[in-house]
């Protein structure tokens, strides 16, 4: 169960019916099987060649071949050379983890950070946390692997790094990181696959998730290289146990990454009864010479392998367009329509035969074609398209009977007649479609002359200021004027760059996409347009905020109008400009674990030698702009300078920690602040708060800071990457604490002559780095702050004698005493309203019950 290895060169179809001769038997040693003493496995069971990932080319080659079995399954990748031909070299690496992991159960390589520094990856899928990992690392042909880099699953038991490969699916000249992980569940054992790019030292990740319960999506994961040469890399996905059968899912890649949306799927039960197809893709091989990638599957479960070979890709345009200048009126009996095509493609056939299908005024029927129709009304010509030159055919269309004011359509579609190539849909023009409105209206000579203007206003107010990260659309709302003739067909074109797009679309329009990968959008307006009319677009702005820095500090979207009528006003165009502003900073503050702290011994009464006390600084996000990156500084005074010029350490830096607040992972050793000792420069920090503004007492306490010019400072820096995605407006960054030992048994006698009071300073300030284009935020901030801590002689409050107490006692009795008596002589205590009134009642009740007292005698 070592595992071994065969290899051959195959020049010809005739090696394979040779026995194989050349092996790699790596870990075959005899002494190293196990560890000495003991029963652990050391290179015995180590399972060579369960993957293998070759990554240059013949005749010197090199691989990277996995032994998940290896050090008792912790496993580990074999980094074979062929130095020279038949003489192989090797490199074991000792073992990653002590945990069984099974590290080099899938194995890939890819210039993931630049174009120029190929990186290895080795995936284990069973780590000890269930959440599986694979580790990325640099292999310089010599020596051992270095610069580990991780990246964990998100689910546990989804078998994360089950299958790995890397392609650029986005030509951003930097590779792409395809991890299967088959087990992920929704429901159960779905899979799902990641797409992991590196993007400024920080994995960014995105996914695509399988679709049927136990499918196991993501169990092998291939690149394609470019199938359909549009400039992306494709990728196959293998999910083994859908439907039974198993299926092999095609996504093709672009602008943005892996397209959500699956080009091809196929099914292995379409070819007969395979069971099990898709658990291996095979690398792309042209087999057939026709330039293209051909793969095999195989269906381990019924026992077959399926060779796939890729078809030529074609990109098809087409147009229909009116032949005359002459409108449409009432006395129109016969027209023509121009059909136009073309189509590009690699190591394509010089011609294609087409089929032609034309839809005439499918509503009112006023419209024919001189053949007769299909059973559902439409009519097919064949015809042939050329390579990379376009072929126009007019097509004459007899007019009926029937009303003719309203609009007539006329519409062509395209099929293929029986050729080996295949449509790329996406990118070809296979449907197009003309208008043609009836003159009316339009005086004697039925020549509409029209005179069109537009005025374009947004929901972003006068001056078009667009705050990156703020409203997630703007509105655009195009009024268009006619002060002429009715203006049939009136339509406005929107050109959008790539990186705009509609939020929503009307169903009055249309989205054309361009060669150069902007999009016109085409809407109609009025037919006819007769006085005046709006347009509302809703335009979708995430996109900008996340490639604001590929263009300029404002965004042109020339708007346009177009009309089957006459237009007088040449001047009908307008450009719309979005200027782009930048709303980013960050803000500190700052505090001490303890503010106050004495620096003598209770118990003894003498001075401590050492105080460890703390500095806490918080960053905060301030603005609508996301931010990527923020630089925390701060200074520390640690040594200083006595009379005689001698440097004493004061203080020493214990410990940092910098924590963050979003839910990103992180490797530590990308986010160690670096740490420098520097003389003094007051430049570096703003000042915001002085000496006198912080400590009273001014000249009984020794100040320590970097503003002391017989202090010398360590300069600390932490540069923080903030994923995009994971900080909102005016939220937590990070928290940075420093550990500081106060050395106070070294600082010199001479600087605390007539002191008592020690003030310990540090001076921080934060920065944004990236976007490089700064911004205001509006409000107030801080991008500086001073974070003090006091030491003192003594915390206890002053002890007050008796006798103070006593005679102030006494004293506020007899002022006590003086009041009462003086309260007294001023009648204070005599009530002489309310003793009359109690007279007064008295009287009343003598009076009332006297008369009843007689009556009875």
């Amino acid at each position: 169960m070592n595992g071994i290895c065969y290899y051959a060169i195959a020049s010809s179809s005739e090696a394979f019916q040779r026995p194989v001769q050349k092996f790699i038997t790596e870990l075959t040693y005899p002494r190293r099987q196990v560890t000495e003493n003991t029963n652990y496995n050391y290179f015995a069971m180590g399972q060579l060649g369960f993957s293998i990932h070759q990554f240059s080319d013949e005749p010197i080659w090199d691989a990277m071949v996995g032994a998940p079995g290896c050090y008792a399954w912790t496993g580990t990748p074999v980094m074979i050379s062929e130095n020279k031909p038949g003489r192989l070299s090797s490199l074991i690496s000792e073992k990653f983890d002590d945990n069984t992991q099974l590290t080099g159960y899938s194995v890939t390589s890819g210039f993931y950070f630049d174009d120029e520094t190929r990186w290895y990856v080795a995936a284990a899928p069973q780590t000890s946390d269930l959440k599986g990992k694979i580790e990325i690392f640099q292999y310089d042909g010599n020596h051992a692997f270095r610069g580990v880099r991780i990246v964990k699953g998100m689910q546990n038991e989804e078998y994360f790094g089950a299958s790995v490969t890397s392609c650029d699916v986005d030509n951003d000249r930097r590779d792409d990181l395809i991890v299967g992980a088959p087990s992920w569940s929704d429901k159960g054992d779905e899979g799902r696959i990641y797409i992991i790019s590196a993007r400024r030292n920080v994995f960014e990740r995105s996914w695509i998730d399988g679709k049927f319960e136990g499918a196991r999506f993501g169990s092998s994961v291939v690149c394609l290289g470019d199938l359909d040469r549009d400039g992306y890399g494709d990728v196959a996905v293998g999910a083994p146990y859908e439907d039974k059968s198993g299926a092999v899912y095609i996504f093709n890649g672009g602008r943005y990454g892996l397209s959500q949306v699956p080009s091809q799927k196929i099914l292995g039960k379409d070819f007969g009864r395979l069971s099990g197809f898709g658990l291996s893709i095979s690398e792309p091989r042209d087999v057939d010479g026709n330039g293209y990638p051909d793969v095999a599957v195989g269906a381990y479960r019924s026992g077959h392998a399926v060779l796939f070979r890729a078809q030529p890709v074609v990109q098809v345009k087409i147009s229909l367009s009116y032949v005359n200048s002459a409108r449409l009126n009432s006395n129109t009996t016969d027209f023509s329509v121009r059909f136009c095509g073309y189509y590009e493609g690699y190591r394509v056939p010089q011609t294609l035969r087409v089929m032609r299908i034309f839809r005439v005024d499918e509503v009112l029927r006023r419209g024919v074609l001189d053949l007769p129709p299909t059973d559902n009304g439409t009519y097919e010509i064949e015809g042939l398209l050329h390579y990379g030159r376009e072929i126009c055919t007019d097509v004459p269309i007899i007019l009926q009977e029937g009303t003719k004011t309203e609009p007539i359509d006329i519409s062509v579609s395209l099929s293929l007649i029986n050729e080996a190539v295949i449509i790329n849909k996406f990118r070809s023009k296979i449907d197009a479609t003309v208008r043609l409105p009836f003159d009316v209206d339009c005086g004697t000579d039925d020549i509409c002359i029209s005179n069109l203007t537009s005025e374009v206003t947004t929901s972003l107010g006068p001056g078009n200021n667009y705050i990156l990260g703020g409203e997630k659309t703007i509105k655009i709302t195009i009024d268009v004027r006619n002060n002429g003739e009715p203006a049939y067909d009136t339509q406005v074109h929107v050109l959008l760059p790539d990186f705009l797009s509609l939020a929503s679309i009307s169903f009055d329009c249309e989205e054309k996409h361009l060669i150069n990968r902007s999009i016109e959008v085409i809407c109609d307006i009025g037919n006819p347009l007769r006085s005046q009319n709006s347009l509302t677009l809703d335009l979708a702005m995430s996109q900008v905020e996340i490639e604001s820095e590929l263009f300029s500090e404002s965004i042109q979207v020339p708007i346009y109008l177009t009309t089957q009528s006459t237009n007088i006003n040449q001047r009908g165009s307008n450009n719309l400009f979005i200027n782009l502003v930048v709303d980013a900073s960050v803000d500190i503050t700052g505090r001490a674990e303890e503010s106050i702290y004495s620096y003598i011994n209770s118990s003894e009464g003498e001075k401590l030698d050492r105080i460890r006390f703390s500095h806490i600084y918080n960053v905060k996000k301030l603005g609508l702009t996301a931010i990527e990156q923020a630089a925390l500084t701060v200074l520390v005074p640690t040594h200083l300078r006595n009379s005689r010029s001698e440097i004493i350490e004061i203080a020493r830096i214990n410990a940092s920690s910098l924590t963050f607040f979003d839910s990103t992972s992180r490797e530590n050793n990308d986010y160690v602040c670096k740490t420098e000792r520097i003389e003094n420069d007051k430049k570096i920090i703003e000042k915001n708060l002085n000496a006198t503004e912080i400590v009273s007492s001014r000249n009984r306490t020794l100040l320590l800071n970097c503003e002391n010019s017989e202090i010398i400072c360590v300069n600390v820096t932490c540069l923080m990457d903030v994923p995009r995605e994971s900080v909102n407006p005016n939220s937590a960054i990070a928290e940075l604490k420093l550990t500081i030992d106060f050395l106070l048994k070294n600082v010199p006698d001479e600087f605390m002559i007539s002191k008592d009071i020690i003030y310990f300073a540090s001076n921080a300030s934060v920065r944004v780095t990236h976007p490089s284009r700064g911004g205001e935020v509006s409000g107030m901030k801080r991008n500086s702050v001073i974070v003090g801590t006091t030491f003192l002689e003594t915390l206890s409050a002053a002890q007050v004698s008796i006798w103070i107490i006593v005679v102030s006692v006494l004293i506020g009795i007899l002022l006590l005493a003086l009041l009462i008596f003086a309260l007294i002589k001023l009648g204070f205590f005599k009530r002489k309203q309310k003793e009359a009134l109690d007279a007064l009642k008295a009287d009343s009740d003598v009076n009332y019950y006297l008369p009843a007292f007689q009556l009875r005698e």
